[in-house]
């Protein structure tokens, strides 16, 4: 491993960092009219509002570790609940941040990753190919790594086998077949099916293959989509995984549920909350009886992203400009939907305001700084008194946004990271040369 994000190194700007954050006395009143809890609200407000006296300017993403830690203590519901050990993955592709994954290895805990560019980052972070579960379409490109003796992977398709079994069997690695089951469809055609997984017939032929072939086979995996809407929906694909499995005469070792927890304090377009709907407290039934289904199972193995990450950073943007129009106040900022927050798209997130604002709540559109109509945050209620040069912090944005991040006639934002009271800058804002270089100049 190249960096140990650790122990934050000095840098050569004093804006720069690293410097420290003082823990905030008390929680502070949640004026910012945000869902969040209190505690929330003030952890992200103190972070901030001592960077600014620190000059840090915006656009600009945050990042922290500390609320992936509380994300964690909620899951604890599930593992106290099932009689068999539940395995937390990270998904890379929620969030392959270097300095997260780096924190996530040294709370010795596994990856899971979804194409060569994520297996990379993950051996150069130091994950060892057990600690490894590959997932994904297309996996053909593994011949041409080296040195990833014991790795997991879950096979996608048929076509992956003549790639997959040589190496298999010379470098030990652990198996699995991911299932595609009647829960999950595709969210932008809901009658067909995603182009994940195998087909319950293929499944069971291609379990039978691997046994034949004498590979070590010990998973059994479905994913549903994101933003699963109840427990009801896990219970009803492990049960087909479950006939699947006593179909081809397999017993797995590890039953690999894939992620689609909704994170909280979320919604969708409709406003209504994404986690409505789901219990932890009925999904640990759900996986305590799954237990049943499938004897000899040591394992069950969880790789929720947006639920872990999407608490852990948020997108920081100044007003530059504002005009009122129709009776909306339309606040025109720094960062946004193109370059910044895609997920804007279909999902809202709650915005506060970093100065203490009181005036009356009005409707209010945020825009973010490219010449498109397309690039709106949100209508939501804001006060009415909001000037220009105001911070704007819009939740939730630790995950797939950098992932969706463009270049839009602009550079990418800045991006901070903070761990153990310290923050530093991590990557500075994009400037011209590079947006530029990148487009051929």
């Amino acid at each position: 491993m190249d960096t140990d994000y650790s122990r934050l190194k000095p840098s050569f700007s004093p804006c720069d960092g690293p410097f420290k954050i003082p823990p905030p006395l008390r929680p502070s009143r949640n004026w910012t009219r945000c869902p969040h809890p209190v505690t929330v609200i003030t952890f992200w407000k103190n972070l901030l509002s001592q960077m600014r006296k620190h000059g840090t300017g915006t656009p600009i993403f945050v990042f922290s570790p500390h609320p992936v830690e509380q994300a964690l203590k909620s899951l604890r519901t599930i593992e106290k609940a099932v009689p068999v050990p539940v395995r937390h993955w990270f998904p890379c592709k929620a969030q392959p941040l270097a300095p997260l994954l780096d924190w996530w290895h040294r709370q010795n805990r596994p990856i899971e990753v979804a194409s060569e560019f994520e297996l990379m980052a993950a051996r150069k972070i130091g994950f060892q190919p057990d600690s490894i579960l590959l997932n994904g379409p297309c996996k053909t490109w593994l011949n041409h790594f080296e040195g990833l003796h014991g790795l997991r992977v879950n096979i996608d398709s048929e076509n992956e086998l003549g790639a997959i079994l040589p190496l298999a069997k010379e470098l030990d690695w652990s198996l699995g077949v991911r299932c595609l089951t009647s829960e999950e469809k595709d969210p932008e055609n809901p009658g067909c099916p995603t182009q994940f997984g195998l087909e319950p017939d293929n499944t069971v032929n291609v379990l039978r293959k691997l046994m034949l072939k004498g590979v070590r086979l010990e998973t059994v995996h479905f994913h549903l989509r994101t933003n699963v809407e109840s427990a009801k929906a896990y219970q009803r694909a492990i049960e087909q995984v479950a006939h699947i499995c006593h179909a081809a005469q397999f017993k797995p070792k590890y039953l690999d549920v894939g992620g689609g927890l909704p994170p909280p304090w979320i919604t969708g377009r409709s406003g209504d909350r994404l986690d409505s709907k789901m219990k932890l407290s009925a999904l640990a039934l759900v996986l305590a009886r799954a237990v049943e289904l499938f004897p000899g199972l040591q394992e069950i193995w969880m790789e929720n992203g947006r639920f872990l990450a999407a608490r852990s950073g948020v997108l920081v943007t100044t007003i530059r400009d504002k005009k009122v129009r129709n009776g909306v106040q339309q606040l025109i900022c720094d960062g946004g939907r193109t370059l910044n927050a895609m997920p804007s798209v279909w999902e809202k997130h709650a915005i506060f305001v970093l100065q203490p604002r009181y005036g009356k709540l009005v409707q209010s559109m945020v825009y973010g700084p490219t010449c498109m109509a397309f690039d709106q945050l949100g209508l939501m209620m804001l006060p009415s008194n909001l000037r220009i040069g105001d911070i704007l912090v819009w939740m939730d944005a630790g995950a797939y946004h950098l992932q969706w991040e463009t270049h839009f006639s602009h550079g990418h934002a800045g991006i901070w990271w903070h761990e153990n009271s310290l923050v530093q800058r991590i990557r500075s804002n994009g400037q011209f040369s590079a947006w530029w270089k990148n487009l051929g100049g």
